[in-house]
Order: C-alpha cells, then structure tokens, then sequence
C-alpha cells in the first residue's frame, strides 16, 4: 500500500520534470503525515538494521521542515526530500536481501545438535503453561512497574522454576514500536529485570535467572494496529540450558 501510495504523490509531483512557474507546492495536510509517516518508519528499519549509523543533520533538517503549517514546499525542497526517501528505499531493500542471505547460509551450516539432557526432560507442557501465563504479566503504561494482578501468574511460574531445579532460565523483554530505540531497549531490560527480581524475592537462585531486554527489535506482529502492538509488549520465560 505505501508503495501505490508514493508512485501516486509521485506522479503529482511532476515539477521533478516540469518545476512549477513559481518554484512553490501545495500539499494538504494528510499527505504531508502519510510522507512523514513513510519516511520514519523507513530510518528506524535501518537503525535497527545498522545501530551505529546516524541520521545527518542535513536529512534531519529536511523532515523537520514537513512540520511547516502551510505544508508549502518548494522545487528544491521536494527534490532534495524524495531523493532521501529513495536512499532510505534503497538501504531497507539491501538490509532485507542481507537478512534473507544470512538467514539461508544459517540453515544450510546449522548442525544437528542434540538438546541437553536437562532440556529435553522438560515439558512442553510446563513451557507452555508459562507462555499462557506470559499473557497475564501487565505493567503500568510506559512503566516498568509490574501491575498487582500480575503477581498471580507470576507465583505460578515461580512454582514451575522450583519444579526444575537443574534448569536456568532466560528473562526476556520485548516492547512495540511507539518511542525511540534507546527508550524501548532501555524499557525492555527494566520490564524484564524487575520480573527477575520478583522470581529471586520469591525464593529463586539468582544464578539460575537472567534478563536481557530486547526492545522492539523482535516484534511477533505488525506494530500498525493496536492489536498487534499490545502483542508485542510482552515479558517471555525461556527454559535455557547451564
């Protein structure tokens, strides 16, 4: 859909081959939010897919300029706009055609290993008990502070720690989309120690717990519905082995 919806912005855009007589654009309201739109959500695909590359001033300044109530643009403005879109376009085609090759040469060098004896003793049915209770963790909105009726499904994950007492297990934090990178990492990791911190306060070794927050770099749905970012804002419980 956003790409039908920019090859139209781009056919009314003709000034890139026939500039208006007095170098100035007018575009309503609604496309100057789907363009903004379209364009961040482009940089945080490649920030994710390269942490360390910033954003130059230069590309800044141009979005920021779509913040102008008149959304008033001139010739120059929208050249040097949609040439930085077609540079983002090109980055997340070349990130997506990376993740398929490592994804490929993964599979094809993956060696069969068989699951610590630890781990293959563990249930499937234990785990999956612990992902239904995964589904009950709440915390305050954009807090890290664990709401009270979540201390229920959490005691019951504490009794299935305690049932397997060889086995350590991985806490992990997740978040959706809406805020910055660093502010969702940040999010995750506190989300997932203070879930850490509840489990050792309720008798568990620290040394068979760890937490690590991952962010909303492993969404497990789309992040443009409520629903799906309500999935993605999630705390999961995995079985590892020592």
């Amino acid at each position: 859909m956003k790409k039908i919806f920019f090859l139209i912005v781009f056919q009314q855009l003709s000034l890139f081959c026939f500039p208006q007589s007095d170098g100035l654009n007018q575009y309503s309201a609604s496309e100057v939010e789907k363009i903004t739109n379209y364009i961040r959500d482009l940089e945080r695909k490649n920030l994710l897919a390269n942490p360390s590359e910033s954003i130059t001033e230069e590309n800044k300044q141009l979005v920021e300029l779509l913040k102008e109530s008149s959304h008033t643009y001139t010739d120059i403005y929208i050249i040097k706009l949609f040439k930085y879109i077609k540079e983002l376009e090109n980055k997340d085609a070349q990130n997506k055609l990376l993740v398929v090759t490592a994804e490929t040469k993964k599979k094809e060098d993956a060696p069969i290993i068989k699951k610590a004896e630890s781990i293959a003793e563990y249930p499937l049915k234990e785990q999956k008990e612990i992902d239904n209770f995964e589904k009950t963790i709440f915390f305050n909105r954009r807090s890290d502070t664990l709401k009270e009726e979540s201390f229920k499904p959490l005691d019951s994950v504490v009794t299935i720690l305690i049932k397997y007492p060889n086995l350590v297990f991985e806490i992990e934090g997740h978040t959706d989309s809406v805020g910055s990178l660093e502010y969702n990492l940040d999010l995750s990791q506190k989300r997932a120690t203070n879930v850490m911190n509840y489990f050792i306060a309720k008798g568990i070794p620290a040394a068979r717990i760890s937490s690590i927050g991952y962010g909303e770099t492993r969404p497990i749905d789309t992040n443009e519905t409520v629903e799906g970012k309500a999935r993605n804002r999630r705390v999961e419980i995995l079985a590892r082995k020592k």
